[in-house]
Order: C-alpha cells, then structure tokens, then sequence
C-alpha cells in the first residue's frame, strides 16, 4: 500500500511539474532527479494528459471526464 502512495505521490508531483512548465513556457522538467524536455507545448498538455490516466487508474476513477453540452437551435 505505501508503495501505491508513493507512486500516486510522484504522479502528482510531475503533473504539477508540468503545468508550471507549461504555463511558464520552459521546456524542460525535473522531478526526482529525472529530467524530461520537450520540443513544444502540445507535447507538454499530453504528457500532463497521460499522467492524468495515471492517476485516474490508480485512484479507481475513470480516465474518462464527464462532458456536458448544450446545444440551443433557434427556429419556429
């Protein structure tokens, strides 16, 4: 169990490596020691969208997020 925390520990901590890295334009990212770059944001949103299955699935949750649309058509 504390190895399952760890691991989702870790996975939350490179997701918020990544967002501040996205949301600061730097392209590298360092988390325990490891070092990632990337070559343009796209790359950035999906790693931090692979990272979200992760702990989605570690967590039990689904990887899917609920998608709530609305569409209004005028008209007689």
């Amino acid at each position: 169990m504390a190895k399952n925390h760890h691991d989702l520990s870790l996975l939350r901590q490179r997701k918020a490596a990544l967002e501040d890295a996205l949301y600061s334009g730097v392209s590298s990212v360092s988390v325990g020691g490891e070092t990632t770059s990337f070559q343009n944001p796209a790359q950035l949103r999906k790693a931090i969208s692979d990272i979200d299955a992760q702990i989605a699935i570690a967590t039990g949750g689904s990887r899917r997020r609920p998608v709530i649309a609305s569409i209004l058509l005028g008209g007689t």
